[in-house]
């Protein structure tokens, strides 16, 4: 295959993971509609939007990048999964989403190890960490995410 029909080929590719990737967008920025980061003003957009940047830097799936987008969308919203069906995403990114949903009740570590057990919601949790490490967290914060990096990387 010559240099152009690849660079067809790979613009394509592009074109194709741009056209799945705008309704899970859309979705997650009506669930995060007028949502804040915690410094107030922040809009909660920008936290997926980072994550979702930090996961295809890393060579990230175009799924693992449907997963950044949508990490946070259960959690933090009234989001429900047949919503992120309808916007096009496969059982496997479904499924990551809802084990990235951490329960109040469940204790931070345990979740994390169910994290771990899930190749794309691992991939994401590590780029949400790295992504919140970035966002000047406190001391215990710092020392939560250390921890949960290490068990993710193991």
């Amino acid at each position: 295959m010559d240099i152009q029909s690849k660079s067809a080929q790979e613009v394509r590719r592009i074109s194709y993971e741009a056209r799945q990737l705008k309704p899970i967008i859309e979705l997650a920025e009506k669930a995060h509609a007028g949502q804040t980061r915690r410094d107030g003003f922040t809009p909660a957009i920008t936290h997926p939007q980072t994550v979702a940047k930090i996961v295809r830097q890393n060579g990230g799936s175009a799924e693992a990048i449907q997963v950044a987008w949508l990490h946070d969308v259960l959690e933090d919203s009234d989001t429900k999964i047949h919503q992120i069906e309808n916007a096009g995403g496969s059982r496997r990114v479904q499924e990551a989403v809802i084990i990235l949903t951490h329960p109040r009740h469940e204790p931070y570590i345990e979740y994390i190890e169910r994290v771990r057990t899930n190749g794309l919601a691992r991939t994401v949790k590590i780029a949400d960490i790295k992504a919140n490490l970035a966002g000047s967290p406190s001391n215990h914060a710092v020392g939560k995410y250390i921890n949960a990096l290490n068990i993710l990387n193991a």
